[in-house]
């Protein structure tokens, strides 16, 4: 399993132990990521599937690459009402 810092994101080339798994199953399931995040991550499409939108339900190919947005900061602004 290859493993890469890129940019904002963590790319992770699926392994042969994860084929046939979907993105889903494995936040859920190997990971056993919290529900928030998992939510959040789908509705904002954060994650990416050989460089495109990843579709959550296809299963994983051994090679394919997911980007994750471990990296990512949000920004807080705030304004000074006074």
């Amino acid at each position: 399993m290859l493993i890469q810092k890129i940019g904002n994101y963590c790319k992770i080339d699926a392994p042969s132990n994860w084929e046939g798994l979907t993105i889903e199953e494995i936040l859920k399931d190997k990971w056993m990521a919290p529900k928030k995040l998992v939510h959040t991550w789908r509705m904002e499409n954060s994650i990416l599937l050989n460089n495109e939108k990843a579709n959550w339900k296809v299963p994983l190919q051994i090679g394919d690459s997911i980007f994750f947005p471990f990296y990512r900061r949000r920004l807080w602004i705030y304004t000074n009402s006074g």
